[in-house]
């Protein structure tokens, strides 16, 4: 099964449909790309529809997505203390933000005109506010603080690059791109953390080139959906989920390593134990072939030695 095939499966666990992605959680022209790779028109779902399901839905492994390996979905936290701490920043601004401003579910969901059970889904980790929603928060709701909410920045702590007459809409789009760029950003971080290069990982791939990371590097592009998995593909101890959501931690568990490496380690050992006790049957009938020869020789020549007295 191929990426864009593991994308439709998880849809369809899910239960929802490209018209909920794109209408309920901001994800922008999800249902027109999704129907044009249905219907042939184009060969792959685009990566900006890939990223924004697994922002929409942190339960979902990007892992298994877009390299066919663990399961479809991370296993889910039963303790609600658990659930607090797989809560992203931006939620965790976000209904703090609406604790101070003093609001209700009920009004927001009046007011932006999304269903009230999507917060619910907020406060249980399941989903993150979208930037559609959050755009249409921030019109109903000016007073809230758009800076901190969407940086975790004071408005007073980010470098002016307009005059000082300037409010703080007009900073607002290089924010949101800053935003966009996360998933480079992160891809860029892992690859550095492990010591790679251009050249080291255009060595052992068919899709990542030297030059492409220049490019990545010196913000000409973005990395596309298939260097990121092509990259965790090679890579298997890199969390596919961490680059493309930020959720967890860069690498898959160091248990889950550790437990491979022991496993590794006994195979090696019963490997070699049974390699020695090979080798030690092997000598052992070499040298009882080497006394049956010895044993045969002396017989010869006792015989020749009969026949020249004889």
């Amino acid at each position: 099964m191929e990426r864009d095939e593991r994308f439709l499966e998880v849809i369809n666990k899910l239960q929802i449909t490209a018209y909920t992605l794109e209408k309920e959680n901001g994800v922008k022209n999800a249902q027109a790309k999704v129907s044009h790779y249905k219907n042939g028109v184009t060969k792959s779902i685009s990566s900006d529809i890939i990223v924004g399901l697994c922002e929409a839905y942190p339960q979902v492994n990007a892992n298994y997505i877009l390299t066919g390996n663990g399961s479809v979905f991370i296993q889910e936290n039963t303790e609600s203390e658990e659930n607090e701490k797989d809560l992203s920043e931006l939620t965790i601004r976000f209904l703090s933000e609406v604790n101070r401003i003093g609001i209700s579910f009920y009004d927001i969901a009046k007011k932006t005109g999304v269903k009230e059970s999507m917060f619910t889904k907020i406060k249980k980790g399941i989903q993150e506010p979208s930037k559609k929603f959050l755009n249409t928060f921030f019109e109903c709701y000016p007073e809230a603080d758009k800076i901190w909410l969407l940086t975790g920045e004071n408005a007073n702590d980010i470098p002016m690059i307009f005059n000082s007459t300037d409010n703080n809409n007009n900073r607002l789009p290089e924010i949101k791109e800053n935003i966009m760029n996360e998933v480079t950003k992160r891809f860029v971080e892992t690859y550095k953390a492990m010591g790679l290069t251009g050249y080291k990982m255009g060595k052992s791939s068919n899709i990542i080139t030297k030059q492409k990371i220049s490019n990545i590097e010196q913000g000409i592009t973005d990395a596309s959906i298939d260097i990121i998995s092509d990259f965790c593909s090679t890579y298997l101890t890199v969390s596919c989920d961490y680059i493309l959501t930020g959720n967890g931690p860069m690498f898959k568990e160091e248990k889950e390593t550790n437990h491979k490496q022991e496993v590794v380690s006994d195979h090696s050992k019963k490997l070699f134990e049974e390699f020695n006790k090979q080798t030690r049957i092997l000598l052992a009938q070499r040298d009882e072939e080497i006394r049956e020869l010895q044993l045969e020789n002396a017989r010869l020549k006792a015989e020749m030695n009969m026949q020249n007295v004889g």
